[in-house]
């Protein structure tokens, strides 16, 4: 798997240092909002200017977002989640539904990645992934809460699709099937 570090700090040196553990890792750079020549890794990682990271969008399978939880992590997550495959430390509890959501909305844009264990397992457009639930499952992984109900009310006996991933487009469809209009 090709992981790249966006943040230098004390939590970009951790992430640095796990990877060295993991032979399955491939640690593609690090990106900084310093002047790369200035950030000295600890491995001999190579460091980009965080500007470039757009240039690094089919190199990269993970990107793990290194900065503070109050200032950066609020713009800068849902921002690289529209291209990027993302992992960030954001900890400030109150505000973590706000993230999560900003986030999964901006992800949710054009494509999902699944990465299990380390290994690529599905890729592509969010309704073709999600639709095969029973693969997620088999993975230990869940769906969207919509193609999750679909599946349970299909379990009693409904027959609706696995793809909608709208709140609204799923109660339209669980409204059609018990007979509304």
């Amino acid at each position: 798997m090709r992981i790249a570090i966006y943040g230098y700090g004390n939590l970009g040196r951790g992430v640095e240092a796990a990877m060295r553990q993991n032979p399955d890792v491939d640690l593609i750079g690090v990106f900084s909002r310093r002047d790369p020549a200035t950030v000295k890794t600890r491995t001999g990682t190579p460091v980009y200017a965080a500007a470039d990271i757009l240039n690094f969008k089919d190199k990269i399978d993970v990107l793990i977002l290194c900065g503070g939880s109050a200032t950066d992590l609020p713009e800068l997550t849902p921002a690289l989640a529209k291209d990027f495959c993302v992992v960030d430390s954001f900890d400030t509890h109150a505000n973590i539904p706000t993230h999560y959501a900003r986030v999964d909305e901006a992800a949710k844009a054009d494509r999902v990645v699944v990465i299990h264990r380390g290994v690529l397992r599905a890729d592509g457009k969010p309704k073709d992934v999600f639709s095969g639930i029973e693969y997620m499952h088999e993975l230990g992984l869940a769906a969207p809460e919509t193609v999750e109900l679909c599946h349970e009310l299909n379990g009693l006996g409904f027959d609706l699709p696995l793809d909608l991933l709208d709140t609204e487009d799923c109660a339209r469809a669980i409204y059609k099937a018990l007979g509304g209009n």
